[in-house]
């Protein structure tokens, strides 16, 4: 919570189906590659 709203760089894999164990999209975020704050 304390970072929402922030900029975040991601790494994922993207696999061809779904499978109940892994969640109901084809996208998995497996790394943060960085966060940087938004400025206001």
């Amino acid at each position: 919570m304390n970072n929402s709203g922030s900029y975040f760089d991601l790494h994922y894999k993207e696999y061809k189906s779904t499978i109940p164990w892994r969640g109901y999209s084809r996208f998995i975020v497996d790394k943060i590659i960085s966060m940087k704050p938004v400025e206001r």
